[in-house]
């Protein structure tokens, strides 16, 4: 078995799945996009369209959006897994916007409203 996708030695696979006509990949410090037809069309080793860097850490990722676009791909992160706790960060949502000559430009940052309920208390079984 060949492998068909190989990332940085300091990178950790986290999952993949199709956007567009294209094969997106995620792990847990950048996003990667493959061209769709060389995976089907050929068994060899691919080479990346593009490298994304996350914008913060995998772990706080609550929500992945990918859309391809015409010249490149719409990437909305929404950072708030954890925010409830010390662990995690405040909630935010980050828009960017991918292409082939600029790797990740940002395109918006948004502070989210962290909604806690003011019961927090657990029901008795």
């Amino acid at each position: 078995m060949l492998p068909r996708i190989r990332l940085r030695d300091d990178e950790v696979l986290v999952g993949a799945s199709p956007v567009g006509e294209t094969l997106g990949v995620i792990s847990d410090r950048a996003l990667y996009f493959f061209d769709g037809r060389e995976l089907a069309e050929h068994q060899r080793e691919m080479t990346p369209r593009l490298r994304v860097p996350m914008p913060g850490a995998y772990r706080d990722i609550y929500n992945l959006g990918m859309i391809e676009l015409v010249d490149g791909y719409l990437i909305v992160f929404s950072n708030s897994y954890d925010a409830h706790s010390a662990a995690g960060v405040l909630p935010y949502q980050q828009v960017l916007r991918g292409t082939r000559r600029r790797r990740g430009r940002d395109h918006r940052q948004a502070a989210l409203e962290l909604r806690l309920s003011r019961d927090l208390s657990l029901p008795l079984v």
